[in-house]
């Protein structure tokens, strides 16, 4: 039995004229040449070919190479030096965009009237959602009020949960940025604990303040719902900084994206 399929080696032929064949393998290739016109044929074509490759003359590329530089230098300097520019503009444009804290003026009428007609959908383009944006917790619980999760809703830069203490309804806006403390409405603005917090005079109960990258509206008729959110609901932090860069790089990138 032959170690090759069918009656000749023919895919051995190239490595036994190569030398790379076992000595056993190589030993029933040599027997089957010694009896096969054929392959004898076929290894000699082979033969004759490895010589004329190893006759032609030998080509330093270095000079082709030198000279396709020189000819080309300037060009190759340009596209280095618009690569180097862009990327650090890239670079700077996503650092900006990854440090920057957009500032935020809550519109506090409009919030309000939509806590009066139980409409958060009609502040922004919301969406109602099972879990609630920003890690607003499922209940917030002070010495007046123990309040219950009811409802959240998530947008675009916005987002809205409804707590409930039986009747007593407590609505919490949450905006991603930095507070513009000066352009809110008048107001009072006093300490809760370590907490800064603006509060509207009148009623219903407005009060704004922020916890971490989070600008915080919260609207009840019941003040101690109010101070339990103030001081129960958590801060919410952005990423880290090399997040935030790759995710602007990601957002650049994608306005010379050519995928349709």
């Amino acid at each position: 039995m032959t170690p090759w399929p069918g009656e000749h080696p023919d895919d051995l032929l190239s490595a036994h004229v190569d030398g790379e064949l076992d000595a056993p393998v190589a030993a029933a290739v040599g027997s089957h040449l010694a009896s096969c016109a054929t392959c004898r044929e076929a290894e000699a074509g082979l033969r004759d070919a490895r010589a004329l490759v190893r006759s032609l003359p030998t080509v330093d590329g270095a000079p082709v190479i030198e000279g396709f530089l020189a000819r080309h230098r300037a060009v190759i300097r340009l596209g280095a030096g618009f690569v180097a520019i862009t990327s650090l503009g890239l670079a700077g444009l996503a650092l900006n965009a990854a440090t920057h804290r957009e500032v935020v003026v809550p519109p506090v009428d409009a919030l309000v009237a939509a806590h009066q007609a139980s409409a958060p959908t009609e502040v922004a383009d919301l969406d109602r959602k099972l879990t609630a944006p920003y890690g607003a917790p499922p209940g917030l619980i002070g010495s007046a009020r123990q309040l219950s999760r009811h409802e959240a809703y998530d947008g675009t830069d916005v987002g809205a949960v409804v707590y409930r203490d039986d009747d007593i309804r407590l609505s919490v806006y949450q905006q991603p940025g930095r507070l513009d403390w000066d352009a809110l409405p008048a107001g009072r603005t006093v300490a809760v604990g370590d907490q800064r917090v603006w509060f509207r005079s009148g009623a219903p109960v407005v009060a704004v303040t922020e916890k971490g990258d989070l600008v915080l509206t919260l609207v009840s008729d019941d003040r101690p719902a109010v101070l339990t959110a103030v001081g129960g609901m958590p801060g919410w932090e952005r990423r880290t900084a090399w997040d935030r860069v790759h995710d602007a790089c990601q957002r650049f990138a994608g306005v010379f994206r050519l995928d349709g």
